[in-house]
Formats: C-alpha cells, sequence, structure tokens
C-alpha cells in the first residue's frame, strides 16, 4: 500500500516531477523513511509540462548567460556526480568496519545531518514555491531510500542495485507517455543499460523475494525525483542551492526520524567514536559535503541543461564505477562480468548521445501515441508565449 501512494500521487496529481537525486549510497540500506508525502500542486496547463528539453535548455541559456558552456560539459558533469556517488558504496563498507556498531539508519542520519547543515543557509534565499517543489523531491528520494532499506532486509545488495538502475526505464517510460511518443534511441539506450547493470550485478543471483517488491521502490522514487527536479529548475534555475538545500533537508529529518524509530528514542550518533577516529571522521566529512552537499548542489544546477532521461542513462554506470573502487579501495573482486556488463554501459551512455544525423534509420526514428498533436501543439504555443 506504502507504494502505491506515490504511485497514485503521480499519476493524478501531477505528471512530472527531477533526484535525488539523490541517490543510492549505502550497500546496507542506506535509506531514509519518508511516511507522509508532501501534497504535491496541480499542474493546470499541459503545456507548463511540455515544454522540450532542448527548447527549455535555450530558454534558460538565454535568460542566465550561462550557454557559454557546450552541452557536454553539463554531461560530463553528470558523470562525475555518478562516479562520485559510487564512491559512497567503498566509503560505507570501510565504515561499517570500522564500527560494526553502526546502523545504516544512524549512518544515514550522521551524514545528511552533515549535508543538512552545510546547505541550510541557502534556505533563506529561495522563494517558497522552489522550496516546496525541493520538498516535494526530497519526499520521492526518500522513498527511494526507503523501499531501498526494508527490501535489504531480505533481498541481496547486487539484485537492488539492478531494481535500481530500472530508474532508466522508468523514467523514459514516464517522459515518453508525457509527451506522447517514444524516441528508438533513448527506448535502446535503456535497454542497454538495464542489461548491462544485470550482467554486473547479478552474477550470483538469489530467488525472487518481497525484498525485491519492495525496492521498487527505488525506482520510482529515484526516477521520480529526476524528472520533477529537471521540470523544476526549467521555472527557477536560479535558486538551485535553495532547492538542494530543501531537498537534503526533508531527507535528512526522514533519516532523523527512522533512526530515532529503531532506537526508540533519541538516536545513538556515535559522536565520541567518529571524532576519535580518522577513517569515521574523513568517511563521514566526505559522504556529508562532498557526496552529498556539494553533489547535490551540482546536480540541481546541471539538471538545467541535462534531460533526465539523458541523465538517467548516465546515471546507469554507477555500478560500474562502484565496481572499480571498491576493487582499488577494498581490494574487492572485478570480473569478466564485471567488464562486459561495464562496456554495456558505457555502450548506452554513448549511443544516448549519438547525434541524430550519425544513427541508422531504425534508431533515428519515433512512435507516436494518441495525443501527441495536442501536446506538439501545447509545447509550440507555450514556446511562443515564452519568446514574447
Amino acid at each position: 500500500m506504502m507504494m502505491l501512494i506515490p504511485i497514485a500521487a503521480l499519476v493524478v496529481r501531477t505528471p512530472v516531477l527531477h533526484a535525488n537525486a539523490h541517490h543510492h549510497s549505502d550497500t546496507r540500506a542506506s535509506s531514509r523513511c519518508p511516511h507522509a508525502l508532501m501534497q504535491m500542486p496541480t499542474i493546470k496547463n499541459v503545456s507548463e509540462i511540455m515544454v522540450s528539453s532542448d527548447q527549455a535548455k535555450v530558454q534558460l541559456l538565454t535568460k542566465s548567460g550561462e550557454g557559454k558552456l557546450p552541452g557536454w560539459v553539463w554531461r560530463a558533469a553528470v558523470l562525475g556526480l555518478t562516479i562520485v556517488w559510487a564512491s559512497n558504496f567503498a566509503t560505507t563498507k570501510m565504515m561499517y568496519a570500522t564500527l560494526p556498531s553502526l546502523l545504516p539508519s544512524e549512518n544515514a542520519a550522521l551524514r545528511f545531518s552533515i549535508a543538512g547543515l552545510a546547505l541550510a543557509p541557502f534556505l533563506a534565499r529561495g522563494s517558497s514555491a522552489a522550496l516546496l517543489g525541493g520538498v516535494e523531491i526530497g519526499c520521492w528520494i526518500s522513498l527511494g531510500y526507503f523501499g531501498q532499506a526494508i527490501g535489504l532486509a531480505t533481498t541481496s545488495a547486487d539484485k537492488s542495485a539492478f531494481i535500481c538502475s530500472l530508474h532508466v526505464l522508468w523514467v523514459a517510460g514516464v517522459m515518453a507517455f508525457l509527451n506522447r511518443r517514444f524516441e528508438a534511441q533513448t527506448v535502446a539506450s535503456a535497454i542497454i543499460a538495464v542489461v548491462g547493470v544485470g550482467i554486473l550485478e547479478l552474477g550470483g543471483a538469489s530467488s525472487p523475494c518481497i525484498g525485491d517488491l519492495w525496492s521498487l521502490a527505488q525506482p520510482i522514487g529515484f526516477g521520480t525525483g529526476y524528472i520533477r527536479l529537471e521540470h523544476l529548475m526549467r521555472k527557477y534555475p536560479d535558486q538551485a542551492l535553495s532547492v538542494s538545500a530543501a531537498k537534503v533537508a526533508v531527507v535528512g529529518l526522514f533519516a532523523l526520524g527512522w533512526a530515532s524509530a529503531e532506537a526508540g528514542g533519541a538516536p545513538n550518533l556515535h559522536l565520541p567514536e567518529v571524532v576519535q577516529n580518522p577513517t569515521l571522521l574523513m568517511g563521514l566529512l566526505w559522504m556529508g559535503l562532498g557526496t552529498t552537499a556539494l553533489a547535490i548542489a551540482i546536480e540541481s544546477y546541471a539538471f538545467r541543461y541535462v534531460p533526465a532521461t539523458d541523465a538517467t542513462i548516465i546515471l546507469a554506470s554507477e555500478p560500474l564505477w562502484a565496481s572499480l573502487l571498491a576493487f582499488v579501495l577494498i581490494d574487492e573482486q572485478f570480473g569478466g562480468l564485471d567488464a562486459v556488463g561495464g562496456t554495456l554501459l558505457i555502450a548506452a551512455c554513448v549511443l544516448n548521445e549519438l547525434p541524430k544525423g550519425r544513427l541508422p534509420m531504425w534508431l533515428d526514428s519515433s512512435w507516436r501515441l494518441p495525443g501527441a498533436d495536442a501536446v506538439d501543439r501545447a509545447r509550440s504555443k507555450d514556446t511562443e508565449t515564452k519568446a514574447m
């Protein structure tokens, strides 16, 4: 039932949401626990959400004067974020090995408390509408971590990571439905990416279990957050830091609530142990300030110029980077299947970024759904209105 609530909210109240992102960090269930979602605003005009990504980026660049950077720079920024976020897996494992009594909920509470404090000053600079949008996205991100936490109680970390990668298909499907058009290039890239992650993560897959169903909250929560962030940054391109602060604050509150519920009162954050141990201290500072506060702020800026469908293809390569970093930092195995899966992920990213003119005919096509003409008319009308 808990998973039906956000799905119903997405379909009935607002067709789009962008992240998250932040993101899936703990292999042992670094999650946050959204017990209730913020009510989302009703979209009054379909043209409000149907402006194409390319048109929106042109408008933003013209208004902000930041068009000097080519598009590949922002895509490279998303790739950099993917690698940074991938480091959370090895960092978390080192922290758990250093302090075995540290629970995932306590680790999440510490991490997001640090990130929340770092971004808190920017809350005062945001408009109420932008902050409410950030709160909404924070709820969706928290949903992803909530499903991850419950799912990891019975399913394997590898299978959980694979299910999480389905945000590629979720975002592509939602955007195609909203635009009433399926692009062959995006569909092919998404399928290749998911197959690559499957090879990378499911070499020794366990039997299906109830945790697999709970884990489906990850692609829904994270993926919907990506969509909503892209939409929000179109409307408020100059409030990326305020939106990031609101997102992190919401996730931090959910994490503290989760840790408090497990402790039956005030959570044990192990502050004396953290301060005295360099591994714990540096690990928390890296995840709290680097992979969360700074990374989420950069993410919000990047999503002004990178469509959610493109970003999720790039983000799908995270398991590859996580495997490589784990091999370098904590001597985990990196075998032949890892190489094959990683190659497919990179191929998916390259395919998704190829210009239309260099694609074979069967990929340079799209499938229009009923209502596509109405969407095109609404998009054209909205573009003309904004240009006036």
